[in-house]
């Protein structure tokens, strides 16, 4: 009688640390999205190294000495900006639907999405000032590890798994800040390859969760 007695005590403190926990976090985002945004990044990246390089084979050097190219560049990372944006928001919608779940802009997703695109948008920003004015060495590191902080202080306000793919990324950033002229690579492995891995363990422990 007292183990029955504990088990059900412990299943009922289980489920209202459940309950509190989907109160207090937003985990209405599809673990098909990140898979999604790494493919895209690296279809992105596939694009620029045809634009800047004219082959096939992916060159880590990118050479950015005219203002078309820099446009280009520019434009490049507006249009996968929002393809990643527009595809997460999508893939969540249409699993919630599917979930019978209704997404809302409550304060738990008014908190994920200023703790995500607050540091992102600062990294974005000061990634442009410094490419407008010349600076390309460092680009590509500090856009890796602005999205790696994101990801961190998203982590808070829905899955805690998401900040060991934001540890990945700062740490990926970092390196790529010593080895300055593998721009490509270090982009196609943080934000196409990272993304597509953790996708894959996500949907691999989505039931465990």
């Amino acid at each position: 009688m007292q183990q029955k007695a504990g088990n059900e005590v412990y299943s009922t403190l289980t489920e209202i640390r459940t309950l509190m926990n989907r109160s207090s976090r937003f985990l209405n985002v599809s673990a098909y999205a990140p898979i999604a945004v790494g493919i895209l990044a690296l279809i992105a990246v596939w694009t620029v190294n045809r634009i800047f390089n004219g082959g096939w084979d992916i060159d880590p050097m990118l050479t950015v000495n005219t203002h078309a190219r820099i446009y280009a560049l520019l434009g490049t990372a507006v249009v996968l900006v929002l393809l990643c944006i527009a595809t997460a928001v999508g893939l969540s919608y249409f699993e919630a639907r599917r979930s019978g779940m209704k997404i809302t802009i409550d304060a738990t997703a008014r908190r994920l999405l200023w703790n995500f695109f607050l540091p992102l948008i600062v990294g974005g920003v000061f990634s442009l000032a410094l490419f407008v004015n010349g600076y390309y060495g460092l680009t590509s590191s500090i856009m890796l590890i602005f999205y790696g902080m994101a990801l961190v202080s998203a982590s808070n306000h829905t899955f805690s798994s998401v900040r060991y793919l934001g540890y990945a990324e700062l740490a990926l950033g970092l390196a790529d800040s010593f080895y300055q002229g593998y721009a490509l690579i270090f982009w196609a492995a943080g934000f196409g390859v990272f993304n597509i891995l953790y996708g894959l363990l996500f949907l691999a422990t989505k039931d465990k969760r």
